[in-house]
C-alpha cells in the first residue's frame, strides 16, 4: 500500500472521516473527530501499517496531511538505505 494511501487509512481509522474525504493539504487539528489523544492512536496505526518508528518530536511537528505524508516517504527512504 501506498504510504499517501496508509496515512490516510490512519487518520480515517481514528476520526470521523472516510479516506477519500481527507485532503493532503487539510490541517491536522482541522479534521473532524481527530483530536489530540485520536492522533496519537492513528500515529500507532500508522507505524503498524507501515512498519515505521515515527519520532513524537517528528509528528507533531506535522501540520498538515501532507507533512505527515512526507515524513513517513523520508523515514521509509532512509530504511530502505541503510
Amino acid at each position: 500500500m501506498p504510504i499517501e494511501a496508509m496515512v490516510r487509512a490512519a487518520i480515517a481509522a481514528n476520526s470521523t472521516v472516510g479516506a477519500n474525504e481527507i485532503r493532503l493539504d487539510a490541517r491536522l487539528n482541522d479534521i473532524p473527530g481527530l483530536g489530540s489523544l485520536d492522533f496519537v492512536a492513528a500515529i500507532n496505526d500508522l507505524e503498524q501499517r507501515s512498519g515505521l518508528t515515527i519520532p513524537d518530536s517528528d509528528a507533531v511537528a506535522c501540520r498538515t496531511v501532507a507533512d505527515l505524508v512526507d515524513l513517513c516517504t523520508r523515514l521509509a527512504a532512509s530504511l530502505n538505505s541503510a
